[in-house]
This record gives structure tokens, sequence and C-alpha cells, in this order.
């Protein structure tokens, strides 16, 4: 399996001297059998907003599947009937 880091910043601002607030900006991509991925994470550590996109495209949870048991939606055994 493929995977790079497109770019990874990590921001530790000085907003706050009593506390340590990171902040992350970190761009990912890899390939799954025809897709490739793209997976941003941006924000605090505590909030962190994620972001996932595919060519060609796909619903994020379709995607997450994908990451996770490397089969897309119409493989995965899945009921949509649920």
């Amino acid at each position: 399996m493929h995977k790079s880091f497109a770019r990874a910043l990590l921001f530790l601002p000085v907003w706050n001297p009593n506390r340590i607030e990171p902040r992350v900006n970190l761009a990912a991509e890899t390939r799954v059998k025809r897709y490739n991925i793209q997976l941003l994470f941006r924000g605090p550590i505590d909030q962190l907003r994620t972001t996932y996109s595919s060519e060609p495209p796909l619903p994020p949870a379709d995607i997450i599947n994908l990451l996770v048991f490397r089969q897309d939606h119409k493989n995965c055994g899945c009921n949509d009937s649920q």
C-alpha cells in the first residue's frame, strides 16, 4: 500500500502561557485498490476536524470502509436496508 504525507504542520502557539494548546494541519494521501484517497486533519487536538476525499469520488463513510477493511461498499457485505 502506498502512503505519503503531502504536508504536516504542528503549531504550538503561545496564546495561553499556562497551557500548551497544539494545533494540527496534516494532509495525507494513499491509494487503496483503484481509489486515490486524501485525508486532511486540522485544528486543535481536542477539536480535530477531519476531511476525506477520493478520486473517483466516494462518500466519507465508504472512504473509511476502504481504509479500514480495504473493501469498497459493494463488496463489504453491508445492507443499506437496515
